[in-house]
Formats: structure tokens, sequence, C-alpha cells
């Protein structure tokens, strides 16, 4: 949130009865925006249980929703448009590397050009993915694991940016 922007996420939020997650936006003192994985996704809608809206975090004009629940887990960065309907334009959506139950996007933190996303149950232990931007582009940098990580870690549980350091915490 910042002085004029809210943003709330809403986990089981139904989208004809699918319990897909959503995000309220609230802009300035009155308006409300519903942001949903439906609108945003590049296919037809959400998927039941996708939990989109249990993480989010906004840097200056983007916004990251993770939704660890759809497939593997997904991540979708937006960037604010005043001129839309939504007032926040999809730039890209981010899926899980692994095969797994990864629950990729339960954990998400954004910085300068830069955002890191949790998979706390990605190959057993959990990971951690770094995406730079670049010339208008996000690609994937950095892959973190734990050292001597053990199946039930959950590295990635929480993760965290502050200028150029990163946090990457497990249980």
């Amino acid at each position: 949130a910042d002085e004029q922007r809210a943003i709330i996420g809403a986990i089981w939020h139904d989208i004809d009865a699918a319990a897909v997650g959503s995000a309220y936006i609230f802009e300035g003192a009155i308006e409300q925006i519903l942001l949903t994985a439906s609108r945003a996704d590049y296919e037809a809608d959400g998927i039941p249980g996708d939990r989109f809206g249990i993480t989010l975090t906004t840097y200056g004009d983007h916004l990251l929703v993770g939704a660890p629940g759809r497939g593997n887990g997904a991540v979708y960065l937006y960037t604010h448009d005043a001129t839309s309907p939504a007032h926040y334009q999809p730039l890209t959506r981010w899926t899980a590397f692994d095969t797994d139950d990864a629950a990729f996007g339960a954990s998400v933190a954004l910085g300068p050009s830069m955002a890191l996303v949790g998979a706390p149950l990605s190959r057993g232990h959990g990971m951690a993915y770094l995406y730079i931007e670049q010339d208008n582009l996000w690609r994937p940098t950095v892959q973190f694991q734990p050292m001597n990580g053990q199946p039930g870690d959950r590295f990635g549980q929480v993760v965290a940016l502050d200028n150029n350091r990163i946090a990457i915490g497990r249980l």
C-alpha cells in the first residue's frame, strides 16, 4: 500500500463458485477495483484453488501477485496504468520451473528492477528464484536453494528484498 493505494488479497474469493482468489485494489478514498486471476490470466479464467492473492507486493508502478495453488504455482506481474479499467495491466505470468508441487509464488518480493519468488515445496526442500528486469523484459537469473537442504525445510516460505540484499527464510 502507499498513500493513495491499498491492495488486499482474498484467496478464497469465488469467481463463478470456483474460489480462484482475487486482489482488491483501493485507489484514493472511494474507488474499489477487483483484480482476479481470470482477468489477468492468459487463459480463459482462473482455476479453482489457485489462491491468487495469497501474497502480493508493490514497488513503484509494479504489482506482483502470487497464486501458489495454480498447478505448481504462478506469479503475475502487473504495471500500474491509470487509463485501464482495472488500473493495472498484466505484463507477464511466471510459472514454476519444477514439475512437482512447488507452491511457486507462496512468497513474493519486489524491488528496483528485481523480483524474488519463493517456492517452498520445490524439490522437497524449497527454492527461491530471482528475476531481473532489463530493457523492459523480466528474466529469471538465479535459483537459490538451501545448503544441506532437508525434505520439509520449506526454504523460500518467506522472501524479502532491500536494495541489493536478499533474504530467504524457511520454517
